[in-house]
């Protein structure tokens, strides 16, 4: 496959332009040539369940071409692809029927993805999938004849007038098959076109007129005319309709996405990353080419906007899809360019170019809003395009951003291949990738911080001090420091608090009747955001016309767009059949879930993501993705919040009869992995089981019901939690982790302190706190585990690594064995790297001690810090000793990676001193970027271990530092340095497809002249030290 060059000249248009239709072919915006598309994913999103019927079936056009009739075909979940079909029983006569917003002329196309169940298809019977425009004479339609015409089972179609051969056949279609069709109507002859499955096939009889149709009805299941023998036995998972002729590069991207998503063999198969082996990118797969009968243009897919500039010949494509429903920040398993990048986006996309000539250019960029998760990009200098060949197989960078239009990033002139791609930074803290970052920390499940930055809101009813059974509750105080309490003044109104109601915890009981919380979560509080809430309902089933609502956030009511979320369980009145559902307001329109058993003895954890982009809320449900509502617009709320009730004071009946045990706002998208984590923690916190995948298994009585400080790091397909905190504990996962890994780890401990009881041999003491351990999937090996005396709750300072180890056991009782030796100490921290935890498996780990010989060295203080000298910088590294043992000597180590180190230089020690002792040491010359030091002490036996942990400092250089002249060159270049960098430093040429022409390393600091043996053309010239990128520029080089 040939290298694609992309160029961006055009930096805002596709905020206005975007082709967000099926494949990128047309737009949502309710004024394009797509009339209608209806998808029948759209039914799970709105929380739909195994046989419930289908009353209506929502446009996605944005012409609100919705169904308006209806005989209840029925969903069902999982048919092709894990995406869900609608189910029509012939029989039954069940059918749909709705209008477009005009009546059709040809040219027009219908598209749709179905399946025929019948098998033989009864004589005189026609299985419709779709009748558009009029009675049974003159209709635009995709359907089955039976097995008694000329071509048994053959695709055919009306198309009218009547006085013209109204019956054009295609060829014979198997039954219990899917099939992606694709029929066209035309002005000229051939009047009909059909594809099956991206196939041209032949059309027998096809009319020799213009077709025309009488109204804009169609149906759905039937043809428009309603007639007995035309209803469909079988299946539906898309219909497109779209008021033009597609030319051969839509047709071919269109088929493309369908078979991406539903797993369909096509010809001309374009797209590779939607196979197993590529990772599954089957998501909103979209792209752009070239034919001789026209082009696709411009495409969008879930904030990643390509489009064609220039060299696109007729077969040239480039397709892309992604495989995330959410889209986060992950800032974990990008350490083989770590000393540059901070974090990268979780959505990746599978890109896949076919070129098959001259070089392709197209504009790229990153847009946060389409991503989902917002925020404002700053610094152009600062986000990197990034590649990867596959899972696991780590990333590099391929460009630096070149500029910002709002909350896009462009990028411009670049070469990229095959390959998965996403958007990186340099500088999380002040770059951001999201609207705010989720940190690490004391949060729940050690996702996120009380400081109250990305978490907005946390209530937790066993933090409740001082509360005895039935006293009510007139403050519920936020746990982060916004201070965002829920609170009810008027007593009558009070919850009140029940003890030891869940798993030894306390609850907020509300009556049902007029007890209810409020608060705010500021003077506005919008999307993106998460919303997590653990609750109980008192009763069996919902009563007549009450909702019992856990949390509501947003102003009065459901008529107003976009402003409310809520979590409440559906009344028994309900017309549509969602008695006892969860059921939301996501804006103005009503979202349905999955059945929500009432009574104390069910315990439900909810998990609500609203973001900026379709779909605009999804539920997670016991830990599974229960549902993902299109909506039509992002939440913008006033911030108010009420707890056991809707925030509308007319409606009487909308109170919460049950319990509310937790409730946790952040101000962000979480990503599946931390909501999964998140729901585990809950779930082994308030003792009651996931029906999805629980991943931890510490909290069952057999293990010791180990429900504290659950924390938990894992990798999923659309994210990591690649660290995680549990009180004095630290684990950071390995990268080489494969998808769907996790470790969950808590403990049963409340206060800590050492223990020497249940330990023999050479183990000494442990901590009195051990952590148990479920390990899913291939964790790999754990990068470090690192323990921290003062907040485990131990006193003292440890000292040498050697005396510490990490024990196991797999159960609460039994002998302790050694899994590894501490790797180094710092402070009161002692670390453990590269642990393989897989050959132990799950059960408890602690810290422990063994008896060594005394520390040589009493290490006091290791510091490094950045100071100038005139115009440079420097690094000044200090250390003090307490006493020295055989001390012989300090040596001082330096590292651009953390990983790989070298030698700078050796420092005599004091021998035996008992007394204070202060060293220090300059480096002149640290490289560019992120620099690590660390120190080794040996002493005079020659034994040596490292000491006082490892510091990492930035050194940055000034913009402009290094200039490159003259351009353009007839051969030979000046490089110039006024801060004297240049020695050591790579100076590399390279085309524009990314093949290094020329290399010379440097040996001058402040210039120097270098000879070019290039042929004229246009290349990139930059100039790296330490593995840093200096500086880039593109080089004309003349005759």
């Amino acid at each position: 496959m040939r290298v694609l060059t992309i160029v961006l000249f055009t930096l805002v248009l596709h905020k206005v332009f975007a082709q967000n239709g099926p494949g990128g072919v047309a737009s949502r915006n309710g004024s394009s040539d797509l009339l209608l598309w209806l998808s029948s994913s759209d039914f799970a999103a709105d929380g739909y369940q195994t046989g419930d019927a289908i009353n209506s079936w929502t446009d996605l056009s944005g012409r609100v071409a919705n169904t308006f009739i209806s005989n209840s075909p029925q969903f069902t979940p999982n048919v092709i692809n894990g995406f869900p079909a609608v189910e029509f029983e012939s029989n039954d006569e069940e059918f749909m029927e709705g209008m477009l917003d005009g009546t059709p002329t040809a040219p027009l196309t219908i598209i749709a993805v179905a399946n025929f169940r019948l098998d033989p298809q009864p004589d005189g019977t026609g299985q419709y999938v779709f009748g558009l425009g009029g009675g049974g004479n003159n209709q635009a339609s995709i359907s089955r004849q039976d097995f008694n015409d000329a071509v048994p089972h053959a695709y055919y179609s009306f198309e009218g007038p009547f006085t013209i051969p109204t019956r054009s056949v295609g060829p014979s279609l198997s039954a219990n098959q899917w099939y992606a069709i694709a029929a066209g109507y035309n002005t000229i002859a051939p009047y009909h076109q059909l594809y099956i499955n991206n196939a041209s096939q032949v059309i027998v009889n096809d009319f020799d007129a213009l077709p025309t149709w009488d109204n804009a009805n169609y149906s759905i299941g039937r043809n428009s005319s309603g007639l007995l023998t035309s209803y469909l036995d079988g299946d539906i998972a898309e219909i497109i309709v779209i008021d033009r002729l597609l030319n051969d590069a839509e047709r071919n991207i269109l088929f493309n996405y369908f078979s991406a998503k539903y797993n369909l063999s096509i010809s001309n198969d374009l797209y590779m990353f939607d196979d197993n082996a590529q990772g599954n990118f089957d998501l909103e797969v979209v792209g752009i080419g070239v034919e001789v009968s026209g082009s696709q243009s411009v495409a969008t897919s879930a904030g990643l906007n390509i489009t064609i500039n220039t060299g696109f010949e007729n077969g040239d494509y480039l397709l892309w899809g992604h495989r995330t429903n959410l889209n986060s920040v992950n800032d974990f398993d990008i350490t083989e360019i770590s000393e540059i990048l901070d974090a990268r986006w979780s959505r990746t996309w599978g890109v896949d170019v076919t070129n098959t000539g001259a070089d392709l250019t197209v504009d790229l960029s990153f847009d946060f809003e389409e991503a989902g998760i917002g925020g404002t990009p700053l610094s152009a200098s600062n986000y990197y395009l990034i590649r990867s060949l596959g899972a696991g197989m780590g990333w590099e960078i391929i460009a630096t951003a070149n500029s910002i239009s709002g909350d896009v990033v462009n990028f411009i002139n670049l070469a990229i291949t095959d390959g998965v791609y996403t958007l990186a930074t340099e500088d999380i803290v002040n770059n951001l990738l999201s609207n705010v970052n989720i940190s690490t920390g004391n949060g729940p499940a050690g996702i996120g911080s009380t400081s109250g930055i990305d978490l907005a809101l946390w209530l937790d009813a066993s933090q409740l001090v001082g509360f005895n059974n039935g006293d009510p509750i007139a403050i519920w105080p936020d746990l982060t420091s916004n201070t965002h309490d829920a609170t009810q003044a008027t007593g009558a109104n009070q919850p009140v608090y029940i003890a030891n109601a869940l798993n030894a915890h306390g609850v907020a009981r509300f009556n049902g009747a007029n007890s209810f919380m409020a608060g705010s979560l500021g003077a506005s509080f919008n999307a993106p955001f998460t919303l997590f809430a653990v609750a109980r309902f008192g009763q069996v089933n919902q009563g007549a016309d009450n909702n019992d609502y856990v949390f509501d956030l947003g102003s009065p009511g459901p008529g107003t767009l976009g402003t409310k979320a809520s979590i409440s369980r559906r009344r028994n009145n309900d017309a549509i059949l969602r008695t006892n559902r969860y059921y939301s307001f996501q804006g103005d329109i009503p979202q349905y879930g999955p059945v929500i058993n009432g009574g104390l003895a069910n315990v439900h954890a909810f998990a609500a993501v609203y973001q900026l982009r379709s779909p605009y809320h999804q539920l997670y449900y016991n830990g599974a993705l229960s549902f993902s509502a299109p909506g039509n617009t992002a939440i913008i709320s006033n911030g108010v919040y009420h707890l056991g009730r809707l925030n509308n004071t007319s409606d009487v009946n909308y109170f919460l009869d049950g319990d509310i045990a937790e409730v946790i706002v952040y101000n962000s998208v979480l990503n599946s992995t931390q909501i999964r984590i998140i729901q585990s923690y809950l779930a082994s916190k308030w003792g009651f089981n996931l029906s999805g995948s629980d991943l931890y298994t510490g909290d069952d009585v057999v293990n010791g019901n180990n429900d504290l400080d659950i924390g938990g790091a894992g990798r999923g397909l659309d994210g990591d939690v690649g660290v995680s905190i549990s009180a004095g504990m630290t684990v950071r996962l390995g990268t080489d982790a494969v998808a769907e890994s996790f470790i969950m780890f808590g403990h049963n401990i409340a206060t800590n302190s050492a223990n020497s009881t249940d330990v023999n041999g050479t183990i000494e003491e442990r901590s009195d706190r051990a952590w148990y351990f479920t390990l899913t999937g291939n964790i790999g090996i754990t990068d470090s585990i690192t323990f921290d005396f003062s907040e485990m709750g131990l006193s003292g300072t440890p000292g040498d690594p050697n005396n510490y180890v990490l024990i196991y056991r797999s159960g609460t009782s039994g002998d302790w064995s050694i899994v590894a030796t501490a790797s180094d100490t710092d402070g009161d921290q002692v670390y453990f790297t590269e642990v393989d935890l897989t050959t132990t498996g799950n059960g408890f780990y602690t810290l422990a001690s063994i008896n060594n010989a005394p520390l040589p060295v009493s290490l006091l203080s290791f510091d490094a810090k950045v100071v100038t000298e005139g115009k440079k910088n420097l690094v000044l590294l200090k250390w003090q000793t307490a006493s020295e043992l055989n001390n012989d000597y300090f040596t001082l180590e330096r590292s651009m990676d953390g990983k790989k180190w070298l030698s700078m230089l050796t420092i005599p020690g004091k021998g035996s001193f008992n007394g204070l002792s202060s060293y220090e040491s300059l480096d002149q010359n640290p490289p560019a970027g992120k620099v690590y030091y660390r120190l080794k002490q040996t002493d005079l036996d020659g034994q040596s271990k490292y000491v006082g942990g490892i510091k990492m400092v930035t050194i940055e250089y000034e913009e402009m530092d290094v200039n490159i002249f003259p351009n353009p060159s007839t051969g030979f270049v000046n490089v110039l340095s006024k801060r004297g960098i240049l020695d050591s430093a790579e100076l590399i040429v390279t085309d524009f497809t990314g093949k290094e022409m020329f290399t010379k390393s440097l040996s001058n600091e402040y210039q120097e002249q270098v000879q070019l043996t290039l042929t004229p053309g246009l290349y990139l010239i930059s100039l790296k030290k330490n593995n840093h990128l200096l500086y880039s520029q593109r080089l004309m080089i003349s005759e």
